[in-house]
């Protein structure tokens, strides 16, 4: 089974704000992931020489799930703080033009009236998604490694976080690791691939080694218990 992997998106795109429905009642509303438009700000880089790119076809599976397949609104990823699922309909995710769009609604509970005051406060400014990958394509573009998401399924959860990062996405400590096995594997299949007869032998090409996550030896409990629940969900 692949790993769980996690992306976080800062103020500047996350665009996380209260929205009131017909009704009144509050709805926690923001961007989960951006799509790659054509330009540096809809990418992010996990070391030099690296980009990674969300197509906009990312959610497409996610969008129609399978009926034993959920995707529930936490609150920094933590399985103890939801805010909505979309089997119950407090959850809703929307395709929007420039990424991934959540709305949750605000229930009658101490962590959601928190985070929506924290919202209000302008304290919470960053949104994240864990997923699997289920579509991903390797190339190189000018002499950088780039690696497209086609898709991203299953979705597991979506909703706002504490610590954002400074770009249109990043990566944690453990999907780095993922996404280094990802791409030395993609290495390995094109250094073996045979060359045309009649073609010289590529040059030699001059890649930064991947850097190694800083400070990080393991990752918070919370999460582990998050990533063990969903892979024993998943591989039942």
């Amino acid at each position: 089974m692949a790993d769980v992997e996690r992306r976080f998106l800062p103020m500047s795109a996350a665009g996380i704000h209260i929205e009131e429905r017909d009704d009144g009642s509050p709805v926690i509303s923001g961007i989960a992931s951006v799509f790659y438009d054509g330009t540096p700000r809809t990418e992010y880089q996990p070391w030099p020489g690296v980009v990674e790119r969300i197509m906009p076809t990312a959610f497409d599976k996610a969008m129609k799930p399978a009926k034993d397949e959920d995707t529930v609104a936490l609150f920094n990823h933590n399985p103890d703080h939801i805010l909505g699922r979309r089997s119950a309909k407090t959850l809703r995710l929307r395709r929007k033009a420039e990424g991934l769009g959540y709305f949750i609604d605000v229930g009658d509970t101490t962590v959601a009236q928190d985070v929506r005051k924290h919202i209000e406060r302008g304290d919470l400014t960053g949104s994240s998604f864990s997923f699997i990958i289920d579509d991903d394509r390797w190339h190189l573009e000018d002499g950088v490694e780039v690696r497209e998401i086609h898709s991203a399924y299953p979705l597991f959860d979506v909703g706002p976080v504490t610590f954002p990062a400074y770009k249109a996405t990043s990566v944690s400590a453990r999907s780095e690791a993922s996404l280094n096995a990802w791409r030395n594997a993609w290495r390995e299949e094109r250094e073996q691939a045979p060359t045309a007869e009649g073609e010289d032998d590529p040059e030699p090409e001059v890649r930064a080694e991947p850097r190694e996550p800083e400070g990080i030896t393991d990752p918070d409990a919370a999460v582990r218990r998050q990533a063990d629940i969903l892979r024993q969900r998943w591989t039942r």
